[in-house]
């Protein structure tokens, strides 16, 4: 039997990864990668931050050239390794960020590259108009060719992705994060989308943090860790519990101190009246007080990162408004929140948190001698001041004449953290502060975080890493984009808790 009636027949799996590794420098970003998907089958891709499903996609997509081993699809090897050579295999990825132009109409964005022309040239849109008709009555789609595509919602947009990938002859679909902007009624409807294109043999890599979406929509799971799958099982014999173990495989539960109860007459620190944010943010109001962590956390879209923006002054809400600091003065800049003490920790410490080109000694001093206006600048005292940082908090470092970008992330945290506590900051707004971090590291700064609440700093930290909510948080505040925000207290925090309102990483 030849390999192409093996292929009409089921046979050769339409996804096959065989020993591929990857290494970006001293980090195994994939590590002896295994996986097998088959035609008409839709398998959940779980794992923590940084356990590599990222890198998988770009292997499979052509965007990434392994180290070692091999990426076959449907029974032909992805070689040369390109975004070109992937999708004239058959792979369509879907990002969270829609790949669509919205000046286009459906049928342009539909047909996209692949326009009928007429002999004489130009397009021939009757008939556009009608292919595009047809590819989205294939998948079940009921919307007129002619709109804008700008007009349309994110369900809709996404729809039009997939009937292009469709349109295409797709073998195996990869869809990241696909319901991070949805309601729950759109995501229903993605999921009959996706349960079409079983039916015609399309193979669907399904990739979420939302663990109830996974139960929900996938013939099985496969769980990936430190850039290896841990396990691949059908999810009708999977518990949700097991997941959870299989995902984590560590706790880290008993290596970082128990957390202090927070005051309840602490000082409040951080006030935020009834913030609204475009559609996006909607009435969302909190304190914290002196001594206290609280844990924002929520999906895509949900409003977390313009809340992050709020608190530090980067973005003025539309409606609402931020106090801060003692006295509770009202944040209108960035410049004005450093000033009433609020020290804003970005996601992107690289383009945002770190001046990568300048020294230790320069990273530490500049918020202090900004916000204060330091008249005489003296080499000695600030040399001092950054050597006596980078000892306090253990910045693995031989001094502070070395830049900042040679230092690994978790110091490069480190460094930003003593910069802002040598201005006197009393409100941390931390954005995902230890993405990308080891684990050694990751303990370090969770140690400096209670640390900084017990002295009576008040902490607003913004994260996806559950292990690291539960660990650090008198409260969490719960949001997403379809429903109002939800507040959870320490005693009710759990795997499950988290995992059941869909929003847990």
């Amino acid at each position: 039997m030849s390999d192409e009636e093996r292929r009409n027949r089921g046979e050769v799996p339409a996804l096959e990864l065989q020993g591929v590794s990857k290494r970006y420098g001293p980090t195994l970003a994939l590590d002896d990668l295994r996986l097998t998907l088959a035609a008409g089958e839709i398998r959940g891709l779980v794992g923590e931050n940084g356990a590599g499903k990222s890198s998988l996609i770009k292997a499979v997509a052509g965007a990434m050239v392994p180290d070692v081993g091999t990426v076959t699809i449907g029974g032909h090897r992805l070689t040369p390794p390109t975004p070109t050579v992937a999708r004239r295999l058959g792979v369509s990825v879907l990002f969270q960020e829609r790949q669509i132009a919205p000046d286009l109409s459906v049928a342009e964005n539909v047909l996209l590259g692949a326009l009928p022309r007429r002999q004489w040239g130009g397009v021939d849109w009757p008939n556009a108009y009608r292919r595009a008709a047809t590819e989205l009555e294939r998948v079940g789609i009921e919307l007129d060719p002619r709109l804008s595509a700008g007009r349309l919602t994110p369900a809709e947009q996404q729809s039009i992705e997939i009937a292009r990938a469709i349109s295409r002859d797709a073998r195996v679909l990869i869809m990241d994060e696909p319901t991070a902007a949805l309601s729950g009624t759109e995501s229903e409807r993605l999921f009959s989308l996706l349960r079409n294109a079983r039916e015609r043999g399309v193979a669907v890599l399904y990739v979420s943090h939302h663990l109830p979406e996974i139960f929900e929509l996938v013939d099985s799971v496969t769980v990936m860790r430190d850039g290896r799958v841990v396990a691949t099982q059908p999810i009708e014999t999977v518990e949700l519990d097991r997941l959870v173990e299989l995902m984590f495989g560590r706790s880290l539960e008993g290596e970082v101190a128990e957390l202090d109860e927070a005051p309840v007459d602490g000082e409040v620190l951080v006030q935020a009246d009834h913030l609204v944010v475009g559609d996006v943010l909607r009435d969302v109001s909190l304190d914290v007080r002196a001594g206290e962590i609280v844990a924002v956390t929520g999906g895509v879209g949900s409003g977390r990162r313009e809340l992050a923006r709020c608190l530090a002054g980067a973005q003025r809400p539309d409606r609402g408004v931020v106090r801060v600091g003692r006295g509770l003065r009202r944040v209108r800049s960035p410049h004005g929140a450093a000033r009433a003490g609020v020290a804003f920790v970005p996601e992107d410490r690289k383009r945002e948190g770190v001046f990568l080109e300048l020294d230790l000694t320069e990273n530490i001093n500049v918020a202090t001698e900004a916000l204060h206006r330091v008249p005489v600048v003296r080499p000695r005292r600030r040399r001092g001041i950054s050597d006596r940082w980078i000892t306090r908090l253990g910045v693995r470092a031989p001094g502070s004449a070395i830049p900042a970008g040679a230092l690994s992330g978790g110091n490069q945290q480190k460094v930003i953290l003593g910069r802002w506590l040598e201005a006197g900051a009393r409100v941390f707004v931390l954005d995902e502060p230890t993405a990308g971090i080891d684990i050694n590291a990751k303990l370090d700064i969770y140690e400096l975080l209670k640390d900084l609440a017990a002295a009576g700093a008040a902490l607003v930290v913004f994260s996806s890493d559950f292990e690291e909510i539960r660990l650090l948080a008198h409260r969490v505040l719960v949001l997403r984009r379809d429903k109002g925000p939800t507040w959870l207290g320490r005693k009710a925090l759990s795997e499950r808790s988290l995992f059941e309102i869909g929003v847990a990483p």
